[in-house]
């Protein structure tokens, strides 16, 4: 699938949104790269864009979004599923990728573990979640703009976020940023060079988003 075939599902006023949501997928997508026989599983794939973009099988519990996956790219393998009850063997993926879920789930850790279960041996698990540490930031930014808080059960910093994976079982953990926080009022090319330069050039902990990469031990 073209970058342009899925930059219009995501349907979103917001255009530092939408580019972090694109720079997301094309990291996972790298990862991906390494071996394109690798079995992958999209935790919480909403209407499948990226699911479909990495021919991943696509899980979630919103019967909708599935729907909307299933009309949109028919060759995909949807899944209705509970995170807290994944419905799959032991060491079947090779990539078990999750954007923005973990802080809505009720008993992270479970899932974590459901993950680390599924996973082969070396198998790879990439994570996005807001940054606790700008909590502030993005509540008086949303105050600004009167828009409802996001429905978060629990959010991380770069330290709790390592500490649960290790707990977990995974090993070999990477944090890096997404972006820091840019208006999107902005000029798009002005918005894209930032969000492609800002994890390089400031730490994670004062990024918008946290990305956090770990692998099963073997």
């Amino acid at each position: 699938m073209r970058e342009k075939e899925y930059i219009d599902v995501l349907k979103h006023n917001n255009k530092f949104q939408v580019l972090l949501h694109l720079e997301r997928y094309k990291r996972v997508l790298k990862i991906k790269e390494l071996n394109l026989s690798k079995q992958i599983l999209d935790l919480g794939c909403g209407t499948g864009y990226c699911a479909a973009l990495l021919s991943a099988i696509a899980m979630d519990i919103d019967i909708d979004g599935l729907r909307i996956a299933k009309t949109r790219y028919p060759l995909l393998d949807v899944i209705l599923a509970d995170a807290h009850h994944l419905p799959f063997r032991s060491q079947i993926f090779d990539l078990v990728y999750s954007l923005e879920v973990l802080e809505h789930l009720r008993d992270p850790m479970r899932v974590l573990l459901g993950m680390y279960h599924c996973l082969k041996n070396n198998g790879i698990i990439y994570l996005s979640t807001p940054n606790r540490s700008l909590a502030q930031l993005r509540s008086f930014i949303r105050r600004l703009k009167n828009i409802s808080p996001p429905r978060h059960i629990r959010e991380y910093d770069t330290k709790t976020l390592k500490k649960e994976l290790r707990k977990a079982g995974f090993s070999a953990i990477k944090i890096s940023g997404g972006s820091i926080w840019l208006p999107s009022i902005l000029p798009k090319a002005l918005l894209h060079s930032c969000v492609l330069l800002s994890p390089r050039l400031f730490p994670p902990f004062i990024n918008y988003i946290l990305l956090v990469e770990g692998k099963k031990k073997s």
